[in-house]
């Protein structure tokens, strides 16, 4: 995952484990748009309006730099001054390790935070390999 935000916009590539692009998401002022592996482009007037089309859930994307910071609105945990665990925009957060950076290294994101929609239950994990 390659994941880049700056004034406003954020963009995402989302990658294989051996690092093969399979799409990449764009959120700006005008929208939100995901151009798959094969160069189809999808669109919608918000990132999360655009993941309940493409996968029937909502990915909070325009949260994530936060989480990635270590920032959510419910905190639970926390181990030597730094968030361990909490809820934001309905998705359960656990961090797994830092960088020294004081950016997440290892992310766990669960939804819904509570129960199960449905029989559904999402689970992510993110890793950090770099920042520049």
């Amino acid at each position: 995952m390659l994941f880049r935000s700056r004034d406003g916009a954020i963009a995402l590539d989302l990658s294989t484990p051996i690092g093969q692009t399979i799409a990449r998401t764009q959120v700006g002022p005008e929208g939100a748009w995901l151009t798959d592996n094969q160069g189809k482009i999808y669109r919608a007037a918000t990132v999360e309006t655009l993941t309940e089309q493409l996968f029937g859930w909502r990915v909070p994307l325009t949260s994530l730099p936060n989480w990635l910071q270590g920032r959510v609105s419910e905190p639970s945990a926390t181990e030597g001054g730094r968030l361990r665990s909490g809820t934001d925009s309905g998705w359960q957060i656990r961090i797994d390790s830092w960088l020294d950076e004081g950016l997440v290294r290892a992310i766990e994101l669960v939804w819904p935070a509570q129960g199960a929609i449905a029989d559904r239950r999402i689970r992510l994990r993110l890793f950090v390999d770099a920042v520049s």
